[in-house]
């Protein structure tokens, strides 16, 4: 290539490898970051220095594709060039595609396997209409960092997160480590104590650089994003109860009912007694060293204190009647007995 004014090494893209052309980007751009660490392979900057090449193994036989005049083409549904996202894709017996190698490294890998990764990649960049029905269990780790990513936008420190995460502005803070750790910290607000998804996020911003990549530097930092929150994190990664679950856009809790009732009766020591003259149900609560007769709101009030030691503010009769009625119904499905003959089912022992 010297004779075009470039230093570089010019070839064919061979069958079992592709070729991904992230153009007007670099690498402290968070949607490369996200590409870059799904993909895992080595990668370069292109001749310009203004964009980014990657390259990696795959398995063609996996890649979508049809058959025309007797070669394999890419399948219609997907861009090889997307005008959107100024991302190209290349795959070596399918696209006719002519690349070079720089030298200009920013990921210095082996040329890795990275099959699944492309069958992401089409999926969620490179295709020309949306799909009807997509499947959240390909998007692996990429949905869960936007999901987390998404939700510290709704916070109250929104922009301020925003000056970091997405313009790496340092502007305010007495040094660029200071800002790190602040970033740290609102990003474990949300992972919690999580180290991993820390650094998962923060290698996604605007704020993220070499110094990054020293272990000693990153562990402490991590650490000392932790230790502000003080032991205070979001709900959803606070210790809870198990019948709680938490709205995935919200992040409000919420309860589930059917796991409310088997909370009561993993952590309620209960008697439930057929009266068969009667041909009612007695209820019978340990306290105080001995099983006492409950009526039935003495009882729901056992339930609705469960709920109100973790938020009173969830308390809902409707749903504390439902949970009554499954609890009762044990009866019609333990076939247990106590040495009593009118006993038929326990809560815990």
């Amino acid at each position: 290539m010297k004779e075009k004014g470039y230093d570089t090494v010019g070839f064919a893209i061979p069958e079992n490898m592709f070729f991904h052309d992230m153009n007007h980007m670099n690498e402290t751009d968070p949607f490369a970051r996200i590409r870059l660490d799904r993909l895992n392979t080595y990668a370069e900057r292109s001749v310009s220095s203004t964009g980014i090449h990657v390259y990696g193994l795959v398995d063609i036989s996996r890649i979508p594709t049809y058959v025309k005049d007797g070669k394999l083409k890419l399948d219609k549904a997907f861009y090889q060039k997307n005008p959107h996202n100024n991302l190209e894709l290349y795959f070596g017996a399918i696209t006719s595609r002519f690349a070079v190698f720089t030298g200009n490294v920013i990921r210095d890998a082996d040329i890795n396997d990275c099959t699944d990764a492309m069958l992401l990649t089409l999926d969620k960049d490179m295709r020309k209409k949306e799909k009807l029905k997509y499947s959240e269990k390909r998007d692996g780790s990429d949905k869960e960092l936007f999901d987390i990513v998404a939700n510290l936008r709704k916070q109250k420190n929104e922009e301020k997160f925003s000056r970091l995460y997405d313009k790496g502005d340092i502007s305010g803070y007495g040094s660029h480590s200071e800002a790190d750790c602040t970033l740290c910290a609102m990003i474990a607000f949300r992972t919690g104590a999580d180290p991993e998804m820390i650094d998962t996020v923060f290698r996604s911003s605007a704020l993220m650089r070499d110094k990054w990549e020293r272990d000693d530097y990153r562990e402490s930092t991590i650490e000392k994003g932790i230790e502000a929150c003080h032991g205070t994190f979001h709900r959803s990664k606070m210790e809870h109860p198990d019948f709680i679950r938490f709205n995935l856009l919200t992040g409000e809790p919420y309860m589930v009912v059917p796991l409310l009732a088997e909370y009561v009766r993993k952590n309620l020591r209960y008697l439930l007694v057929r009266d068969n003259g009667k041909q009612g149900l007695l209820k019978y609560v340990y306290e105080g060293g001995v099983y006492k007769l409950y009526a039935d709101d003495m009882f729901k009030g056992c339930i609705k204190k469960f709920i109100e030691d973790y938020d009173a503010e969830l308390v809902k009769i409707g749903q504390i009647n439902e949970a009554y009625q499954h609890i009762i119904t044990d009866l019609n499905k333990d076939n247990r007995h106590s040495s009593l003959p009118t006993t038929d089912s326990y809560g815990s022992a």
